[in-house]
Formats: structure tokens, sequence, C-alpha cells
């Protein structure tokens, strides 16, 4: 049962680590 909030914590960090990298990445190729 924790497990499954855990896997949901697991994907919901990735996709805020993924976004802020493309994010960074995005505002570094731009500038």
């Amino acid at each position: 049962m924790s497990s499954g909030w855990l896997l949901l914590c697991l994907v919901f960090v990735l996709g805020a680590a993924g976004t802020a990298t493309a994010a960074c990445t995005k505002t570094t190729y731009e500038a």
C-alpha cells in the first residue's frame, strides 16, 4: 500500500526534476 505512494512520489520527483532540467537547458541555450 505504501509502496504505491512511494512510486507515485518517485514519479512526481522525477517529473519535476525533468521539467526543471529542461527549463534550465532551454534557458541556457537561449541565453
